[in-house]
């Protein structure tokens, strides 16, 4: 059997490798019912966005977890449309830095070592922190999933 890669995770800057799909990360956690609504948004070499998902889930711990949930189902999501280069941006720049140093506190140890599987089965894969500024597009996405999963509940 053959030995899975290292994941490619790094801390560059914004720009993205040639031939990556950006992926935008967040989440927004609501401290009062434990909500947490998580998203991403693919955009190509143009920064055109070209897809984008969300997903809400009740009763989370920490605002980190959610951060940690938003990559792993971007991934996962990237995997299933076939992207093999992708470069992934979160503004969770404690995660970011615990992903990269393989560090991370114990109550994200199984969604760390998701985010790292799932990062080798791509051909390229990076892990950036990037301000928040930046990444106002997922924001908006997770903060209007999380408000609408209020309004159905």
């Amino acid at each position: 059997m053959k030995a899975p890669r290292q994941p490619k995770l790094i801390i560059p800057t914004l720009n993205a490798e040639a031939n990556c799909v950006s992926v935008f990360t967040d989440a927004a956690w609501r401290a009062a019912d434990g909500a947490t609504g998580c998203g991403w948004i693919f955009k190509d070499s143009t920064r055109h966005s070209t897809q984008h998902g969300s997903k809400c889930f009740d009763n989370t711990a920490y605002a980190l977890t959610g951060e940690a949930l938003a990559i792993r189902l971007a991934l996962s999501h990237a995997l299933s449309l076939g992207y093999t280069r992708v470069c992934v941006f979160s503004d969770c720049q404690v995660l970011v830095r615990a992903i990269c140093s393989k560090s991370s506190p114990v109550e994200l140890y199984g969604l760390v070592c998701d985010i790292e599987l799932l990062s080798s089965l791509f051909d390229y894969c990076t892990l950036s922190f990037i301000s928040r500024s930046l990444n106002s597009e997922a924001d908006l996405l997770v903060k209007s999933a999380l408000c609408n999963a209020a309004l159905t509940t």
